[in-house]
Parts: C-alpha cells; structure tokens; sequence
C-alpha cells in the first residue's frame, strides 16, 4: 500500500512498544514481536521519501507538506519508542518543509494529494504543520506558530486550538499554552468530548472529528501544568467509551 496504508500499522505497532515500555512489561516476546514490527514498517515507510525530499504517497516527486508532516511526527514517536531510527532523515525532512515556508507565517502547498488531503483548508494544514514540527522538537518557526496560533484563537475551533495548545506546550510558552486551554475547558461538551468545527488534518468530520479532537484535547491536558483533573478523566471516558470494537 501507500504511506498512509503502511502508517495504519506502522504507527499503531509503535504505540503497543511505547505502552510495554512504559508499563514495565516483562513480556519479552511481545516486546520482541512489537520492535521487529516497528522496525519493519519503518523501513517500508522510508522507501515512500520523494527522490526531492519530503515524502509522497507512493515516492514520487514532488512530496506534500502535509503528509510529511505526519510522517516527521509518526518517526518521532518510533524512535521515542525505541525503533531504529534514522535521526538525519527526520532532521532532513524537517529541513525540506521548513524551506516550504511562504514568508507570511504559513507554508507553500502541492496541490496534488491523494484521498482528502487536498481537501484541507490552508488554516488547518499550517497549524498542522506547526503542531508536528514543534511536537518532534523543530521550534526554528517562531512566526508560523504566532500565525496560526492567532488564527486558532480566533476561529474557536477546538480542532485548531488543540493542536496549537499542543503546539504552546511544546514550545515552551506556557502562557499561550493556558490561554488556550481555557477556551478548550469551557467548550468541552457535557459527555467530556470536543469536536473541531471544520475539519481535520485528513479531512475527518462526524465522529471520528470528534474522536480526534478529543484525543488532542486530552494530549494537550496532559501537557498542561495546570489543574484539569476532571476534564482530563470526563474526556478519557468519552474516548474508552466511543469504541465501536
């Protein structure tokens, strides 16, 4: 498949790695299983880097900001969990949608997307794009990040005030970060949930917007130094309990 059927279990098989090594788990053939997984779907996932850098679908040039932003994020967390990583591919990865850059807090855009890339708004897709660059460590995008985080504020769509809460946290402003998170807390429905008021990142709407939404509520909850107990454990049962199986 494409990257983005190859990241339906790539990425997942890093999340089960990072939870045997958070817990503790002396189940070591899981734990073996779960590495050579991880390590097999990222060098499948490498395979789909654009010979111009970036990453496309299926390898070809040119690459798209958005899924190469997915893609900085998704090997960021593998190599957190413990997968044999290439730390210059991410950097050279990062360094390619950072020279996408437009000069006016946002990033230029390839039009050419496969599924419901090419559907996003500008909007979404920058914030996006500031969100996984400053989650995997790249704060080099002072001026995106005021950009989209005014924009964020001012459309109240908790979809984009999560990421760019994230986004705060992540890039040590704290105050940003709070500022944001209040609006957030005050738009929580009553069943501990948010739902962005467009779209996401993949063009997502009806309940799996809301799943997302509230999955980077509860990210940027956690990440926040202040008091959101209740908040935090009314979204978590939300989450648990809008399971289909």
């Amino acid at each position: 498949g494409c990257f983005e059927q190859t990241s339906c279990s790539a990425y997942p098989n890093a999340m089960v790695l990072d939870y045997l090594n958070a817990t503790d788990s002396k189940d070591n053939d899981t734990r073996a299983k779960a590495n050579d997984l991880l390590n097999r779907g990222y060098k499948r996932l490498t395979s789909f880097e654009a010979p111009d850098k970036g990453y496309e679908w299926f390898g070809a040039n040119p690459g798209h900001e958005g899924l190469t932003a997915y893609g900085i994020m998704e090997f960021t967390d593998m190599k957190k969990a413990g997968g044999d990583v290439d730390q210059g591919m991410i950097d050279r990865s990062a360094n390619w949608l950072m020279s996408h850059r437009d000069g006016n807090g946002g990033f230029k855009r390839e039009q050419h997307a496969y599924h419901d890339f090419g559907r996003i708004s500008d909007d979404i897709l920058n914030a996006y794009i500031v969100f996984a660059l400053a989650e995997s460590g790249y704060t080099n995008i002072k001026k995106e990040f005021e950009s989209s985080y005014k924009k964020a504020n001012d459309s109240k769509d908790p979809y984009m005030m999560a990421m760019m809460a994230n986004a705060s946290y992540a890039m040590g402003d704290v105050v940003k970060g709070d500022a944001l998170m209040d609006q957030l807390l005050s738009k929580q429905d009553a069943n501990g949930s948010w739902t962005g008021t467009t779209h996401s990142i993949t063009y997502s709407q009806g309940q799996s917007l809301t799943t997302e939404t509230t999955s980077l509520a509860i990210m940027a909850m956690i990440k926040s130094p202040g008091k959101n107990g209740g908040a935090l454990t009314n979204a978590v049962q939300f989450l648990v309990g809008s399971r289909s199986g």
